[in-house]
C-alpha cells in the first residue's frame, strides 16, 4: 500500500502543489475527491499518513475503536476507514469551517458511519475560545480571530470505552494538558499519536509527555517536523514554533502476554 501511496503523492504534488495556500479547491485521489480550504496542508498529511503508512497499527481484532482528536479535513478518518472497514472511528474538529469540510468529504468518500463531533477535546467540559487559522493550525488561544466552540473533556469520553485501539492526538498545543488530564485512563489505550508543539516563549513541556507515556506503560518513538538543521545557528527565535514533533507510543507488552 505505502508504495502505490507515494507514488500517488507524488502524483498530487505534481498537480496541485502549485496552489497558492489559503485558496479552496477541489483534490480528486483515490477514486474520490476531497474539498480543502488549503491544498499545502492536506498534501502533507496526504504524504505523511498514506504514503509513509505512518498510522499504520495492528488491531486485536477487526472492529478497532479509534479515536481522531484534531480531524482537520478527514484524511486521517478516511485512512482508517479504508485500513479498518469495521472500525468505531470518533473524530473531532474544533474549528465550525474546517468542520464542515470534515463533514462533506466523509459523506462523499463512503466514511457516513464514523461519527464526527465540532468540539474542541479539552481538560473540562465546557465552551472554549478556540482560534481559526484557515487549515490545520487552528488552536486555543492562538493569535488569529476566535470563536467559540463547544468543549469536551477526552478522560471522560475514554472512561466510558471498554478499550482504545488507537488515539491520535493533533491538537496544536493543548497536548500536553489534555494528555495530563487523561492519565487515569490511558491504561485502556494501545496506541498513541501525539504531535508535540513547542510554542516560542512558552515552557517546554515534552518531559512532560514522555515521562506520562512510560509511566503508564508505552514504548515511544519520535520524529521531528522542524527542518532546523544548523539549530545551534537557527534557534528559532523568529518562529511561532521552536519545535514539532510527531510522538508514537505503543502499549508495552508484558512477558505474560508473550
Amino acid at each position: 500500500m505505502a508504495e502505490e501511496q507515494m507514488r500517488e503523492s507524488r502524483r498530487l504534488f505534481a498537480e496541485y502543489g502549485n496552489i497558492p495556500r489559503f485558496t479552496p479547491h477541489t483534490v480528486r485521489f483515490l477514486e474520490g475527491a476531497f474539498e480543502l480550504p488549503d491544498v499545502a496542508s492536506f498534501l502533507y498529511q496526504y504524504k505523511s499518513i498514506f504514503g509513509a503508512d505512518s498510522y499504520r497499527f495492528h488491531p486485536v481484532d477487526a472492529a478497532p475503536v479509534i479515536y481522531d482528536c484534531g480531524a482537520n479535513v478527514g484524511a486521517s478518518c478516511l485512512y482508517f476507514q479504508r485500513r479498518h472497514p469495521g472500525a468505531r472511528i470518533v473524530a473531532y474538529e474544533a474549528d465550525p469551517v474546517i468542520f464542515a469540510y470534515l463533514a462533506r468529504n466523509m459523506a462523499n468518500n463512503g466514511c457516513a458511519c464514523i461519527t464526527l463531533r465540532q468540539e474542541a477535546v479539552w481538560v473540562r467540559n465546557e465552551p472554549i475560545r478556540f482560534a481559526c487559522e484557515g487549515a490545520d493550525g487552528g488552536c486555543i488561544d492562538g493569535p488569529w480571530d476566535s470563536v467559540t466552540v463547544p468543549g469536551v473533556r477526552l478522560r471522560d469520553r475514554l472512561a466510558a470505552e471498554p478499550r482504545v485501539d488507537f488515539l491520535k492526538l493533533d491538537i496544536e498545543g493543548a497536548e500536553t494538558e489534555v494528555l495530563l488530564d487523561c492519565a487515569e485512563t490511558l491504561d485502556r489505550v494501545a496506541n498513541i499519536f501525539v504531535e508535540y508543539h513547542s510554542w516560542n516563549g512558552q515552557r517546554q513541556t515534552m518531559q512532560d509527555i514522555l515521562g506520562l507515556l512510560e509511566a503508564r506503560g508505552f514504548r515511544y518513538y519520535m520524529e521531528t517536523i522542524c527542518n532546523r538543521p544548523t539549530p545551534f545557528v537557527d534557534t528559532g527565535v523568529d518562529r511561532e514554533k521552536d519545535l514539532q514533533c510527531e510522538i508514537y507510543a505503543v502499549r508495552r507488552r508484558t512477558e505474560a502476554e508473550g
